[in-house]
């Protein structure tokens, strides 16, 4: 992800600044900013975080994350598109589990999938 982040930085660099935080070198600052997982990117907007992801993105959300940012806009990480798309797959696989069976280990996959679907939404992650 680091050439896109470095692309999307230098397009956006004279309103967005992109400060890195090695989580081996400066552990007192990962615990502080609540980071669970790398890489993690933290949007911060007048010193309030914004927004927050953990994983990889491509360079086309990453450009939109910086985006949204330059233009005081709060970023989305997923289009509204894939949010439907992992809601939808998620409702469906625990449907079909307690219809077939109940097959539990299609409901706690279905579970965790539409889960991770509403996680933006109700921002959990």
């Amino acid at each position: 992800m680091d050439p896109s982040l470095e692309q999307a930085a230098a397009t956006y660099g004279a309103s967005v600044a992109l400060v890195r935080v090695d989580v081996s070198v400066d552990p007192d600052t990962v615990e502080t900013l609540g980071v669970k997982g790398t890489p993690t990117l933290i949007g911060l907007a007048d010193g309030e975080e914004v927004f927050r992801h953990t994983g990889r993105l491509r360079l086309e959300e990453l450009e939109n994350l910086f985006a949204a940012l330059s233009d005081g806009k709060t970023p989305r990480a997923h289009s509204r598109t894939d949010l439907v798309i992992r809601v939808s797959a998620g409702a469906a696989l625990t449907t079909i589990g307690l219809v077939t069976g109940p097959s539990w280990t299609m409901v706690i996959i279905g579970g965790a999938v539409l889960a991770f679907g509403l996680a933006p939404l109700l921002k959990w992650g």
